[in-house]
């Protein structure tokens, strides 16, 4: 399942790629949950179990602007549909974490995610991911967020028989349409921000 995804965006007046790497975690090493052994074996979680998830690397390729233009940021949502006794529990967060909501910035910013075992007390979880490529608030924009690029990724989990089994849905870019969704859920969580909705 291993891909390739090449994403065409415009900021500023200038043309730009993102280049998006899917693969299936090969191991701890590679995907660097070696590093975070000790603070996994405290949470109850095996780091082993990284193994059949997939893991997203997005990057800015090429971009013709320089300077301050290069600089952007990534904003990923997860939404989680977890499923039990035929009952569907939908949420959805922002994965950020760094007192806003950008999961990465900066002169280009790259995303790297590498999810694992989640599926808690769930009969099935389905989890998917949808990452923007987005502005940063500055002087150049009016400060405000704006919708680059996007695409989606993610997985289903589940146990059959005492048999962990993983899914990988495939990559797909998505549009500023999609980012529109979210941004209900940004104005809640930042309301101090502004965002841009997209249109053609």
């Amino acid at each position: 399942m291993n891909s390739i995804t090449h994403i065409p965006f415009r900021h500023l007046d200038r043309d730009g790629v993102v280049r998006v790497d899917y693969l299936q975690n090969p191991d701890p090493i590679t995907s660097g949950f070696d590093a975070m052994r000790n603070a996994c074996k405290q949470l109850n979680f095996d780091v082993d179990l990284c193994t059949l998830y997939p893991t997203a690397n997005a990057a800015v390729e090429r971009y013709d602007g320089t300077g301050y233009r290069k600089l952007m940021g990534w904003i990923q949502f997860v939404v989680r549909c977890d499923i039990l006794n035929g009952v569907t529990n939908k949420s959805t967060s922002i994965d950020g974490g760094l007192g806003n909501p950008f999961f990465a910035m900066g002169y280009p910013p790259e995303l790297y995610d590498a999810p694992m075992y989640n599926l808690g007390n769930s009969d099935k979880l389905i989890w998917i991911a949808e990452a923007f490529l987005t502005t940063v608030p500055t002087r150049m924009n009016d400060h405000t967020i704006q919708f680059l690029a996007g695409f989606q990724w993610g997985y289903e989990e589940f146990d059959f028989d005492g048999v962990r089994n993983v899914n990988i849905l495939p990559v797909n870019q998505i549009d500023g349409y999609s980012w529109n969704n979210y941004i209900p859920l940004l104005n809640e969580k930042f309301s101090s921000l502004n965002y841009e909705e997209y249109t053609v």
